[in-house]
């Protein structure tokens, strides 16, 4: 095999495989369209209001991932992007980063504080099933 189509070959598997966002297990990140079809399911969604540029938004991230991985469909998890949502952030009031907060029937009906745990989360999630 020739070296360049080698490289090549590395190079696309590499943004394939490896691309930063390319976990399955990863909350989605919603945009309005998938945002607003999660808040009318009828089941609790929880929604990570993340700026990326801000450390503690990023932080959160692998517990947001967890919640998603464990919710067995029975509650939605998903990330909004501040910075692409300007709308959304005004509509809910959003005025720190990050704020997570439960939506049931197209409604906020609580927000989650992002220094409890996983299982802390769930438990206040539940109480929405």
């Amino acid at each position: 095999m020739n070296k360049t189509l080698l490289l090549t070959i590395t190079a696309l598997f590499c943004y394939i495989v490896l691309r930063p966002g390319a976990d399955s297990d990863a909350a989605p990140e919603f945009n309005h369209g998938t945002f607003q079809t999660a808040i009318s399911s009828g089941k609790p969604v929880v929604v990570d209001f993340r700026a990326k540029w801000y450390r503690g938004s990023n932080q959160l991230a692998p517990t947001i991932d967890q919640l998603a991985q464990e919710s067995d469909e029975i509650y939605l998890v998903g990330q909004l992007d501040v910075e692409r949502h300007k709308d959304l952030i005004r509509e809910y009031k959003v005025r720190k980063y990050p704020t997570v907060l439960i939506f049931k029937d197209g409604k906020v009906v609580d927000e989650l504080d992002y220094s409890l745990s996983v299982r802390e989360m769930q438990n206040q999630i539940f109480q929405y099933l």
